[in-house]
């Protein structure tokens, strides 16, 4: 049994005052707090409402709604106006300012160089700016934010860790300071941007397979990114495939493709058509294997890969897979929303998570 004296010492270290029953609770400011990013997001993704409507959509009170909508409206983050119409009475609306608040996001890749992402509270992709060093990471990010004052709302930086860009080479970026910074693996990013910015909420989960220097999968099941027990879920490159049974990181990894399937390189319809279907009988398995186990609503492809060399490759893969399963189970593999797989974006939406709006599995439970 654990003495009295080593709890209290463990909620001393924890910075956590116990009380005598220990009973977590929730504060009134949680749940404003809560309640107004609910809020932003019902605007973000359905339009203007009135109070009415928001009332509907968080089974919230009107005089409860009014008191968020002042919040958020002193905030800066919404504005209303009355709704057009011909009838006697005109409800007021409120709408979402998406140039209220940025976050930028940032990726990197040793094969095709870095990508900086501006996005704005409503979930658009306002500029990009790529970068072909570490080094000027820094440099991309001040260009995207020096314009009206977009610095001064800027409510963070985020990094997609990748095999090309681990925590240890974060520094080397050389960003500006004075921003909160988030760490966020590529494969969870991959899977936000599909979420927030792409296909949306799927039955089943989203899978997103990002082809780099290894061949990664990020899975949304439930509303959260999955990273298994230690945390090496999603790590498909190492799945041996096809009929000499290699592992799928020999195949498809950037490290031992061809150039001409890089973005920009261009390659002969017959070369590349070879390439596609070596490649296409490995990923198969993959899919297959994924699909049949998770069972995901949705499996989508991106990373290094030219759209073109994408496409031959998809194309082929949903072939071999509709021959080996009759059933529709697995469900036909297509290119992600961005074709580098979104990781810069998806980190920077992911600085909003849990900030202005709410963590994805908090969106899932309330759609359900």
């Amino acid at each position: 049994m654990v003495s009295t004296n080593k709890l209290r010492l463990a909620r001393r270290k924890r910075g956590v005052e116990a009380s005598r029953d220990d009973t977590p609770g929730i504060s009134p400011t949680d749940i404003a707090t809560h309640n107004s990013r609910a809020a932003l997001e019902i605007l973000r993704r359905a339009g203007p409402q009135t109070r009415l409507e928001l009332s509907t959509h968080l089974q919230l009170t009107e005089p409860a709604i009014a008191g968020i909508m002042t919040r958020l409206l002193e905030a800066g983050h919404v504005m209303q106006r009355k709704r057009a119409g011909t009838g006697r009475y005109v409800s007021t609306e409120y709408l979402l300012i998406p140039e209220s608040a940025f976050a930028v996001g940032l990726r990197w890749s040793a094969a095709t160089g870095g990508k900086a992402a501006l996005i704005d509270l409503a979930g658009r992709v306002v500029a990009t700016e790529g970068f072909l060093s570490l080094g000027e990471a820094g440099r991309a990010v001040e260009a995207l934010l020096e314009i009206d004052g977009r610095a001064k709302r800027c409510r963070g930086l985020a990094v997609a860790l990748s095999p090309d860009l681990p925590a240890a080479a974060v520094e080397a970026l050389s960003l500006p300071e004075g921003f909160a910074l988030r760490l966020i693996e590529e494969t969870e990013a991959a899977v936000i941007a599909e979420r927030m910015l792409g296909v949306g909420q799927r039955d089943g989960g989203i899978v997103v397979i990002l082809v780099g220097k290894a061949v990664r999968a990020g899975l949304l099941i439930g509303g959260k990114p999955f990273k298994g027990e230690h945390g090496r879920a999603g790590n498909i490159g190492a799945m041996r495939t096809g009929h000499d049974r290699v592992p799928l990181d020999e195949v498809l990894g950037m490290s031992v493709q061809p150039a001409f399937i890089r973005p920009g390189e261009n390659s002969d319809p017959v070369t590349l058509g070879r390439w596609a279907d070596m490649a296409a009988d490995h990923l198969k398995d993959a899919i297959i294997a994924v699909g049949g186990f998770l069972s995901p609503g949705l499996i989508l492809i991106g990373g290094d890969l030219s759209e073109e060399a994408l496409d031959a490759m998809i194309g082929r893969v949903n072939r071999l897979t509709r021959e080996f399963i009759a059933s529709f189970s697995v469900p036909e593999l297509v290119r992600t929303h961005f074709s580098d797989g979104g990781t810069a974006e998806g980190a920077a939406v992911g600085v909003f998570l849990g900030d202005l709006l709410p963590e994805v599995a908090t969106m899932d439970a309330r759609e359900d």
